[in-house]
């Protein structure tokens, strides 16, 4: 359960060498993009926080523009002959790039980037690749069913394989270390790897990569996290109660043991592992220890209405702002759930522990107690 409870990462979908092939004529990417399913409509280009939208004509759509270093982009597309807009991603660039994108986007053709060509290569040398496809084909199944048992039968292969995935990816960084797309796989091991060996990896990186998108990230990642280490002192914070008009400090639950839980409504994962949320509260609450819920909703009315009918009895705070919640970056949070139980003396005591794994911590810092 320890690892499969991440699988939403801020920004990516589950899983999201050599020199930057710029366009030096003209500094800037052009994208034509070719969708089987999608006849006319529009397509949407997602940037981070900016994006670019363009009328489909006769299945074809062309963006153009400049960025400022090669970066994974997910293009949504509403086509106006289907019921519900489908989206891909792809490395996008500084050159003449095409993509032919069929079946609502599960199927893809790239040529023209560089990036692109590197993660695929990277990715398709994983020697586990093709246990991991029919991993991912077994969950999405159980997950459509709403098969839970079937999902806990999943876990441990999925466990041993991200391990090997992580290892592997590690493994490259020297032969790929000039390489956009290899900076882009190893920010998505941030999220369930220790910092140390982060940083080991982030370093193998050639200088000319330093201020690029993802080598920054990686950089920026392990500074907050060394600031974020167990037995420093957790960063306070201040947001707007259930009701919006009273607020919620971390600071309000000092001489306590305190887990402040980053979830969402949103979030599948965090909502399946509410049932033992909720079993934790109710054995220990009273027992100096609390539980502080911090929302990524962007919709007040569900998230109040969630917290409400599924008796989430516990102090819950939230900005509405999602991914751009004040207390996620100030606790880097780029994955839910995520979790931080801070001691009474306001210092980090243990990070992102979930299952058995938290409630062996709880019991060993409160003491075995008995359920209620």
């Amino acid at each position: 359960m320890k690892k499969l409870t991440y699988l939403v990462l801020a920004g990516a979908t589950l899983f999201s060498c050599a020199k930057q092939d710029n366009n030096t004529e003209t500094g800037k990417y052009n994208l034509k993009m070719n969708f089987a399913d999608a006849a006319s409509g529009k397509a949407v280009l997602h940037n981070g926080e900016s994006k670019d939208t363009v009328a489909i004509v006769n299945h074809l759509a062309n963006f153009t523009g400049h960025i400022a270093s090669p970066a994974m982009v997910s293009v949504e597309v509403i086509a106006d002959s289907l019921d519900r807009p489908f989206g891909t991603s792809l490395f996008l660039e500084n050159s003449d790039i095409k993509a032919t994108i069929t079946e609502k986007g599960s199927e893809k053709e790239i040529t023209g980037s560089t990036a692109q060509d590197e993660l695929k290569s990277i990715e398709d040398n994983f020697p586990g690749k093709a246990q991991m496809d029919a991993w991912m084909e077994e969950y999405r199944a159980a997950a459509k069913a709403g098969d839970e048992a079937k999902i806990k039968t999943l876990l441990p292969t999925y466990d041993s394989l991200d391990d090997a995935k992580k290892a592997y990816y590690a493994s490259q960084v020297a032969q790929y270390n000039k390489s956009h797309a290899m900076a882009y796989l190893i920010t998505r091991m941030t999220y369930s790897t220790p910092v140390d060996e982060i940083e080991a990896m982030t370093k193998k990186f050639a200088p000319e990569m330093a201020d690029t998108k993802y080598v920054k990230r990686l950089m920026e990642h392990v500074e907050k996290e060394k600031a974020l280490a167990i037995g420093k002192e957790a960063p306070d914070f201040t947001l707007a109660g259930l009701n919006q008009t009273d607020s919620v400090s971390l600071s309000d639950f000092r001489g306590k043991y305190v887990l402040v839980d980053f979830w969402a409504t949103w979030c599948g994962p965090c909502m399946r592992e509410l049932p033992e949320i909720k079993e934790i509260y109710a054995q220990y609450a009273g027992a100096n220890f609390e539980i502080f819920g911090v929302s990524l909703d962007n919709d007040g009315d569900k998230w109040r209405s969630i917290v409400e009918s599924k008796e989430m009895t516990w102090a819950h705070a939230s900005d509405l702002k999602g991914w751009g919640s004040a207390a996620g970056k100030i606790y880097n949070v780029r994955a839910i759930p995520n979790n931080v139980l801070v001691g009474p003396d306001g210092t980090i005591v243990a990070k992102n522990l979930h299952g058995e794994e938290l409630g062996n911590k709880l019991e060993e810092v409160l003491g075995a107690v008995s359920k209620k």
